[in-house]
């Protein structure tokens, strides 16, 4: 299964990174959730469940909309590794 990963600079430094992994059936993370998850998600296999692992941005670049686009392009990244 894939695992993706993508960062922000500006100006040559680093500002914000995210990285994750799809869920597949045989993942122990469905276990960690706060809420039970039925059966036909566990077995949905990483098509629609995404684990983010890390989404941060530094203090300095908070508020300028970085971890919404950070989601977004991991996840389109994510979508053209799994065609």
């Amino acid at each position: 299964m894939p695992t993706g990963g993508d960062s922000f600079c500006e100006g040559g430094e680093p500002v914000g990174m995210a990285y994750g992994h799809p869920l597949g059936p045989g993942t122990g993370r469905w276990d960690e959730l706060a809420e039970p998850v039925s059966a036909d998600m566990r077995r949905e296999g990483g098509q629609l469940a995404f684990w983010f692992m890390e989404l941060v941005v530094r203090g300095p670049w908070r508020g300028r909309g970085l971890v919404r686009r950070l989601h977004e392009v991991l996840l389109d990244v994510m979508l053209l590794e799994l065609r």
